[in-house]
């Protein structure tokens, strides 16, 4: 198992949660992750449990409040038995 570290800089004002969505690229279906804000920047995340060699579409999305999500930017990474962190644009 593998584990996949992702790190962006937070918008202003910083949400109080993040949703991190990912997936098998070949997958259709997102599993979703709650995360707490750091308050932190950047934000740094990890998601556990992942086959390594296998590439991951990783999108991570802020709440803004009232149940809203605001949409993410979108990355593929591929997990790796080593500690690999892919950032967020």
């Amino acid at each position: 198992m593998s584990t996949l570290y992702i790190k962006f800089t937070p918008p202003s004002p910083v949400p109080t949660q993040y949703k991190i969505r990912y997936k098998k690229s070949t997958d259709i279906s997102f599993t979703e992750l709650l995360q707490p804000s750091t308050g932190l920047s950047p934000e740094e995340f990890s998601i556990t449990g992942l086959t390594s060699g296998v590439t991951y579409d990783v999108e991570v999305q802020s709440y803004c409040g009232d149940g809203v999500f605001a949409a993410g930017n979108e990355v593929q990474s591929v997990a790796r038995s080593e500690e690999h962190t892919s950032e967020l644009q």
